[in-house]
């Protein structure tokens, strides 16, 4: 029986607590914190993690997580990041917890406020 290992990732808004196996993908991992935050827009994000150098590094899908070069800390701890940007929000984002997640953490940044104020103008326009 694979021994448990407890991970943190921490998102937006909140820390998730996750036990997984030690022969658990990054993959899975990834997909597990996609569910509980009901994204189903996934490439939009990732997860890093400090590697042994300090660095922060994304995981890599294909490996396990235990195998990431990471520092051994535990639990293990990880971010639940954007990895990619949309052109343009109004034609590539369908779910509003993506929007959130993307913009949401960057509420005082021009480009949240350029989104919401953009949508709140051109409904008033017409």
């Amino acid at each position: 029986m694979p021994k448990q290992i407890n991970v943190t990732v921490s998102t937006y808004e909140c820390d998730l607590n996750f036990t997984i196996k030690s022969d658990t993908y990054g993959k899975s991992l990834f997909d597990q914190v996609c569910h509980t935050l009901g994204i189903k827009e996934v490439w939009y994000f990732g997860l890093l993690y400090t590697d042994n150098k300090n660095m922060l590094s994304w995981v890599r899908m294909n490996k396990k997580v235990r195998d990431q070069n990471m520092q051994k800390q535990y639990p293990l701890r990880f971010k639940f990041e954007i990895k990619l940007y949309p052109e343009d929000v109004s034609v590539n984002i369908i779910q509003d917890v993506t929007l959130v997640c993307n913009y949401g953490r960057h509420s005082n940044t021009s480009v949240y406020y350029s989104v919401h104020l953009a949508n709140k103008y051109s409904a008033n326009k017409y």
